[in-house]
Parts: C-alpha cells; structure tokens; sequence
C-alpha cells in the first residue's frame, strides 16, 4: 500500500494548480489513505473464474436513436443570441490566463 503524506497532497496540488489550506490537506490525506485501505481490502477478494464487465447491469441496452437533422441557424441568428460579441465574433470568457 502506499502512503499517502502532506508532501504527496502538496505536490498534487502544485500539479493541478489548486491552492489547499493546512486542514485541506490533512482532510485530503486522511480521505486518500481510506480510499487506498479499501483498494487493499478490495484487492484481497478471490476473483477466480469471475469473467470480467463493463457494467454491473450487463442485461440493459441503451435504446439507440436515429439522428434527425434540424434547420441550422443562420449567422445572423446566431450572433443575436450571443450574449458578448466582438468585430463579428462570440467573445466568451478567458480559460487560460497568460496565453
């Protein structure tokens, strides 16, 4: 099993640059050690002769649907629409700062 410490929750953090409090990161790994524990204990079970699955309920099929095309919108119904607009396009908000 591995262990999970504050130097490992710190560095995740880093990673997905999430900022965490003390007390997050004492929750973080006292959570992640559960989770790793039960892993362990899931581990254990002897799945002999189990064949494996993609779903617990293999039985149901999702219904498929055929696809219907639809009128398209023209761009001038479109931009009305938009709620930000800029020299003809759609603005919208900023994903990534600094690019």
């Amino acid at each position: 099993m591995s262990h999970i410490d504050a130097a490992f929750i710190e560095r995740l953090s880093k990673l997905s640059r999430i900022s965490l409090k003390a007390d997050e990161i004492r929750r973080l790994e006292e959570n992640l050690e559960k989770i790793l524990k039960h892993i362990d204990q899931l581990q254990q079970v002897d799945t002999t002769g189990v064949e494996p699955c993609f779903s617990v309920q293999q039985s149901l099929t999702c219904p498929l649907f055929e696809d219907e095309p639809e009128p398209l919108m023209t761009r001038s119904e479109l931009m009305e629409n938009a709620p930000d607009k800029i020299s003809g396009f759609i603005r919208v908000p900023t994903v990534i700062k600094g690019a």
